[in-house]
């Protein structure tokens, strides 16, 4: 509840604490893109990828792990085991409308795919909604449920 700070490394001072409310679009904005990071961006390591995706579904509804098992039923997955490359995605943008509850939002972002010296480009957009659930866990350390994803946009960028 109270946090100090250490001052000429001799003193501590309590730091003013500002209503957590006003850091909600920073808060959302990371939990959004933290869901796509842990659904596209991975390294040819089954574990890994099997851990990412379980904590994907925990900040969840069910439309993620839907998401996921259409990307495993299009070997987006095993592909990059397969033929050994990595992958990195990179928000562009994402915006959140706040004047309805749950709020909708869109991720826009470029998957980099990396093999050897070749890279190639994806446009990824999702959609969804995200809501406070006020209850964070160690799997959802914000608190935010993101419901209804869905993939707007994977395809190769021109």
């Amino acid at each position: 509840k109270n946090i100090y700070v250490l001052k000429n490394s001799n003193s501590l001072v309590k730091a003013d604490v500002s209503d957590i409310t006003n850091s909600y679009d920073i808060l959302m904005k990371a939990q959004i893109e933290e869901i796509n990071k842990l659904i596209y961006q991975h390294v040819p390591d089954t574990d890994n990828m099997n851990a990412q995706i379980k904590k994907a579904i925990t900040m969840s509804d069910q439309s993620v792990a839907k998401l996921t098992d259409a990307l495993k039923q299009h070997d987006y997955y095993n592909s990059i085991i397969n033929q050994n490359y990595y992958t990195l995605l990179i928000t562009d943008s994402i915006s959140i409308d706040y004047s309805t509850s749950p709020h909708p939002f869109q991720y826009f972002g470029k998957l980099k795919m990396t093999r050897g010296s070749y890279s190639s480009f994806r446009d990824i957009i999702t959609t969804g909604t995200i809501e406070d659930t006020e209850m964070p866990t160690k799997n959802n350390e914000r608190g935010f449920l993101i419901r209804d994803m869905r993939i707007y946009k994977d395809e190769k960028s021109k």
